[in-house]
């Protein structure tokens, strides 16, 4: 989202109900839409833990802001960047987890250099950019294929995700599942997040 006002409310529903939340920065350049800036979640309150999906074309330029921001965890696209471990460094030194996430068409192979820097990888379900798209069927053999690659890995699956297909994702080997439609479109959202735990391994 782009409205302050709108993630705000958002992590206050969600609020002792799940371990993380994701926030998505966008820059209208690796995709076509925007989002809030980084420097916004220090005016938000939250008991979640706070991962930032870079959705940016110079990742790199933002890691200061999230490390400001209070930020746990900072996954950018392996997509936007010659420098994988330019960043990967950038990150780790400034305190935070770091994760790749790979965009439907990107072969899973090209974590493997980086695994041991790694505290998760980010499989897209959906083409990067908006909200509300149907999940990709492929991308379960993406996580299989990166479940050998690295048994140990945790593995989060990012777009598409609904109360009937979860259970698929999680067989396939996901361990983390960023769902934003399938809660926010509900009216009662401590029910749904039940529902969608209840239905993962």
């Amino acid at each position: 989202t782009s409205d302050v006002a709108e993630l705000r409310f958002k992590l206050e529903s969600v609020s002792g109900l799940v371990e993380w939340v994701q926030v998505d920065i966008m820059d209208n350049d690796f995709v076509p839409n925007t989002s809030v800036a980084v420097s916004d979640l220090k005016d938000i309150a939250h008991q979640s833990k706070v991962s930032v999906h870079l959705m940016v074309k110079q990742p790199q330029r933002y890691i200061d802001d999230c490390q400001a921001a209070g930020v746990t965890s900072v996954i950018f696209h392996y997509e936007t960047t010659d420098d994988h471990q330019q960043v990967l460094d950038q990150i780790t030194k400034a305190g935070m987890e770091a994760g790749i996430a790979l965009s439907p068409e990107t072969n899973v192979v090209v974590v493997q250099p980086f695994l041991k820097q790694l505290k998760s990888v980010v499989l897209l379900g959906v083409t990067p950019g908006f909200s509300g798209q149907r999940f990709i069927p492929e991308t379960l053999d993406h996580i299989k294929e990166l479940r050998k690659l690295a048994p140990d890995l945790f593995i989060t699956v990012d777009g598409g995700i609904t109360l009937e297909n979860i259970a698929g994702i999680s067989n396939a080997g996901a361990n983390g599942f960023v769902v934003s439609n399938a809660i926010f479109k509900n009216n009662d959202v401590k029910k749904v997040i039940e529902e969608l735990k209840k239905k993962v391994n």
